[in-house]
């Protein structure tokens, strides 16, 4: 869908003049006040719908694993429990079977190619791209929900946010919101969609913070907060209330303790960036093969069914095992250990055979098999210890090292607990987790899957503005405009009549064709009737101009020369219709209002005379 241009008439100048019905109210413009009930009644739609997509989609993965365990006789309530009771043959046949059956959907049916995911939504919103479409976002999500039905090891969360950010930037579009409006948006659809997913609104909304916007200013953050609780709202009518994970509490005794878990932070750092570095190097060796789409998805279900026949644990999103062997501790060492690298593999096959979802779920578990392998060679030295404990501590310590998010790691940990002893012990792993993780120079899982493809979000308030603001955003459509043929004489009248001093020069279809400068053709302003035959293309200079579609970091380079205060903006390469101007002012008041004042919707210069 292409993307609106932004016209000066179609937002207002000032905060005054936005509604003829708005009035000074203790001593604020009641301007704000409606764009904040705008703003908080779409993120409360959107929670509604983010809270429906979750309940759905987890529905829809159970009705389809309880449909396809029964083709083998089998009834059970949980992945781990049915996957025990296949034979060999149908172990390796059934996720070789949902991979094709999603392959069928994905590459046949509904025909997109390449994956999508959450570093996806990330660009969309960093760099305002607004570009999540409804339809693309199903056809995944119901891939990726035959894929979690019968094996395959990934996470329910990546479709569910996945649905949440493009029906929030849908939304945005059909009410033709400002692309500034429609990422924050699109940010809260993300975050209902997971407070949906985890019961965790506080979680969820330092999720969005702190990985998607990566900042924490208060006119995006109360959206989103209203995202996030709508949406657990929705969930807690339908479907309960219970915590995710029924955590054993248990506390920390003496103050030594905080060595021990300082210890398996740092642990934590190198299992996380080697859980990275293996889902890399699965998805490249899977890569190399290269087999038709259809064929690597069905071999990567076939390898899935080869680990479970062995470790029937590594099937699925992993709920059941950590919620009953890994949190209780009810396996020993040697499986435990043993688990933590079948999850990895299974992930990253699952990743690499091109129909994934979210790797969010497989985390935890792999943080759970490291943390109760910890507390479990802990306990033989210091048999005071509660080494459940040290499980969920291994939860959020790979979580916040893979993540680089620690304050959404230890809230959205606590929500699905319910633990609140855990906090303070929580907080040592995941700070010494990130910290670690960052000092080993190791990028979070998002930005890792950005930059192999060649994406670089912006770091910083400044960087930003100049990265996810487009020239469409600001220009101006007053600049005057000529036609090729047009005389002498009325370029030489709008010089006389006019402050302006540079006028715009447009051929057949408004094509662009230069610019005329009054130093230019200030020579001519005496000139006797030879003249006559002098046009407006004659004193056009050919000036390159730049796109609607160019970010404002690619235009700033135009502006190296000290003599060029303005630059003509055209639709695209491709269709050099003159659409407006950009100018150093311009891009001064846009950076003025992103970094400083941040109000929002964007503030405009009147326009010139």
């Amino acid at each position: 869908m292409p993307r609106r241009s932004i016209r000066p008439e179609a937002l207002p100048t000032t905060r005054a003049d936005a509604h003829p019905k708005d009035f000074v109210l203790f001593g604020r413009s009641t301007a704000d006040l409606r764009e904040h009930l705008r703003a908080f009644l779409l993120a409360a739609v959107v929670g509604v719908a983010g809270g429906l997509c979750a309940i759905g989609f987890q529905r829809l993965t159970d009705l389809l694993r309880s449909g396809a365990f029964r083709v083998f006789g089998i009834v059970s309530t949980s992945m781990l429990a049915s996957a025990k009771q296949l034979v060999p043959w149908q172990a390796l046949l059934l996720p070789a079977v949902g991979a094709g059956l999603a392959a069928v959907l994905l590459f046949v049916v509904f025909r997109r190619k390449g994956s999508y995911g959450i570093a996806n939504i990330m660009e969309s919103v960093s760099l305002r791209k607004g570009d999540i479409e409804v339809p693309d976002v199903v056809a995944r999500s119901l891939a990726t929900a035959a894929v979690i039905a019968t094996g395959g090891s990934t996470g329910r969360e990546g479709p569910i946010i996945q649905i949440g950010s493009a029906i929030a930037s849908s939304l945005g579009r059909a009410v033709r919101l400002s692309p500034r409006e429609i990422a924050v948006l699109t940010a809260c659809g993300a975050a209902a969609g997971m407070a949906g997913a985890y019961n965790a609104p506080i979680g969820a909304a330092m999720f969005v913070m702190e990985v998607i916007l990566g900042s924490f200013v208060m006119e995006t953050f109360a959206p989103v907060i209203v995202a996030s609780v709508t949406s657990t709202l929705t969930v807690h009518a339908l479907a309960g209330s219970a915590p995710v994970y029924e955590f054993q509490k248990a506390a920390v005794e003496s103050p030594w303790e905080a060595l021990p878990i300082f210890a398996l932070g740092v642990v934590a750092a190198l299992v996380g960036r080697g859980f990275l570095r293996a889902l890399t190097a699965c998805e490249d060796g899977m890569q190399r093969l290269r087999l038709p789409r259809g064929a690597l998805a069905i071999l990567g279900g076939l390898l899935i069914g080869v680990l479970g026949i062995w470790l029937p644990e590594v099937w699925g999103n992993g709920y059941d095992v950590v919620n009953e062997k890994l949190l209780r501790l009810a396996l020993p060492f040697g499986t435990i250990a043993l688990l933590m690298v079948g999850k990895t593999l299974a992930t990253g096959i699952t990743s690499g055979s091109g129909i994934s979802g979210g790797v969010f779920t497989p985390t935890l578990f792999v943080g759970a098999a490291l943390g109760g392998a910890f507390g479990t060679a802990l306990r033989h030295w210091f048999p005071g210890v509660a080494p459940e404990l040290y499980a969920l501590l291994g939860m959020g310590g790979v979580l916040a090292a893979t993540t680089h998010a620690p304050l959404m790691t230890i809230l959205v940990l606590f929500e699905m607990t319910r633990d609140p002893d855990s906090i303070a012990p929580l907080m040592l792993s995941t700070i010494t987790a990130t910290l670690f993780s960052k000092w080993m120079h190791a990028d979070s899982l998002y930005t890792a899957r950005l930059k192999r493809r060649g994406v670089r979000l912006p770091d910083g308030a400044e960087e930003a503005a100049l990265l996810r603001t487009y020239a469409r955003d600001i220009l101006r459509t007053d600049a005057p405009v000529l036609p090729a043929h047009a005389p002498l004489s009325k370029v030489l009248d709008i010089f006389l009549n006019t402050r302006r001093d540079t006028l715009y020069v447009v051929g057949d279809g408004g094509r662009y064709a230069g610019v005329a400068r009054i130093h230019d053709v200030k020579a001519l302003f005496d000139a006797g009737p030879e003249s006559a035959s002098i046009i407006a293309l004659d004193v056009a200079v050919p000036v390159p101009a730049v796109a609607e579609d160019d970010a404002i970091a690619q235009v700033l380079a135009r502006f190296q020369d000290p003599e060029l205060d303005e630059v003509a903006v055209i639709a695209s390469a491709d269709d050099p219709r003159f659409v407006g101007t950009l100018s150093r002012g311009d891009i001064l008041s846009m950076l003025r209002t992103e970094v400083l004042a941040g109000p929002s919707r964007p503030t405009r210069a009147p326009p010139r005379d």
